[in-house]
């Protein structure tokens, strides 16, 4: 595939898809030493609050920024982000259009209000998911290295 305009902005938002999935992996890393319970510690919560915090910038990077890149690199028409995540599921960046979707309501969640009591499995579901949005990233990474190299 030749050099697009829009390539330059793909690259971009890929390079700030890396950090974010780096400080991902990092939080996600420091989660394994403890269970999420109620009875959590401050600086559990803390390195909950991280871990939440850093999924929905990956989440918003890949889905928002890449993504739609992708989308505009191919020529595709611009469209809802229910369009943009059915042809990241086309292209096999992500398993289903299905689990996309459950994982941007998840972010969504994060970024509205949720009440104190939601937070216990809030951060429960936030720890169980995070690998698989690493892996869509992953996915990115070598979509764009195929179709741009």
């Amino acid at each position: 595939m030749t050099k697009t305009s829009s390539q330059p902005l793909l690259e971009k938002y890929s390079q700030q898809a890396e950090k974010a999935a780096l400080w991902l992996q990092r939080s996600l890393q420091k989660t394994i030493s403890f269970q999420i319970t109620e009875n959590i510690s401050e600086s559990e919560f803390d390195v909950l609050e991280n871990l939440t915090s850093r999924f929905a910038r990956l989440s918003d990077i890949l889905f928002q920024k890449v993504f739609r890149a992708i989308d505009t690199a191919e020529l595709e028409t611009p469209g809802s982000i229910i369009d943009v995540l059915n042809r990241a599921a086309k292209r096999g960046i992500v398993a289903n259009d299905k689990t996309a979707r459950e994982l941007r309501e998840l972010r969504n969640t994060i970024a509205h209000e949720y009440t104190e009591e939601q937070l216990i499995e809030l951060f429960k579901k936030i720890r169980k998911v995070s690998p698989e949005l690493l892996v869509i990233h992953e996915n990115a990474k070598k979509y764009i290295a195929g179709r741009f190299p």
